[in-house]
């Protein structure tokens, strides 16, 4: 069982977490400021250097083996 007092943020996922701690007030003053989302907490290293590691893997295969 966990018990809060406060406000908690919980992302399981490492695609989009910059994107959402700024939407929830979590972040650079100035970039918060620009999209008129109030700070909640200043913290310059969000959304810094992110690169978001997206794969795609397609396979395929033959119906028929065909000779030469």
């Amino acid at each position: 069982m966990l018990q809060m007092s406060a406000r908690c943020l919980s992302n399981r996922s490492a695609l989009k977490t910059p994107q959402l701690l700024e939407l929830s007030g979590i972040g650079r003053k100035n970039v918060l400021a620009k999209i008129d989302v109030p700070l909640r907490v200043e913290l310059p290293g969000v959304g810094e250097n992110v690169q978001e590691h997206i794969f795609a893997q397609l396979s395929y295969g033959a119906l028929k083996i065909m000779s030469r």
